[in-house]
This record gives structure tokens, sequence and C-alpha cells, in this order.
């Protein structure tokens, strides 16, 4: 009985950390994604004058990837302004 408790209380004590680890690592990976989807955004703006099917193909490309971030972006983070960020992409186009 004594060896379950002292286990019970080592199971409920590691909990936390885990949680904390679990919790640190979605903003991590918030934060990259808010700086992915600029920094694919902000690619997609610096060839918009550019001409032809390799450059239209790339643009085309990085839309696309700038709508996956964005639905990556509302999956983690629940308070994301979706609003927003739709708005950035279709500026973008």
């Amino acid at each position: 009985m004594r060896a379950l408790l002292v286990l019970l209380l080592a199971g409920c004590s590691s909990a936390p950390d885990n949680d904390a680890r679990v919790a640190a690592d979605r903003e991590d990976v918030k934060h990259a994604l808010y700086r992915q989807f600029d920094e694919v955004l902000a690619r997609r703006a610096a060839i918009a004058g550019e001409e032809g099917e390799a450059a239209a193909r790339e643009r085309e490309e990085l839309y696309h990837l700038a709508e996956e971030i964005a639905k990556r972006i509302v999956r983690i983070d629940s308070k994301a302004d979706v609003d927003l960020l739709v708005r950035r992409l279709e500026q973008s186009r």
C-alpha cells in the first residue's frame, strides 16, 4: 500500500512538468507558424512584379503554402484573428 501511494504521488508530481512543456511547445510552434506565414507572404510580395511561368508558379505555390500555414495557425491558436489571416491572404493575391 505504501509503495502504491509513493507511485501515485510521483505520478502526480511529474504531470505538471509534462503539461508545462507541452504548453511551451505549443507557444513555440504558434510563434514559428506566424513567422513562417509572414515570410511566405513577404516572399510572394517580393516576386509579385516578376514575369514568367516560373515566377507565376512560385507565387501560386507560395499562396497555397500560406493557406496551409494559416490553417495550422487557426488549429493551434484558439485566439487567432481569422479575419486578419484571411485579409492578409487575399491582399497577397
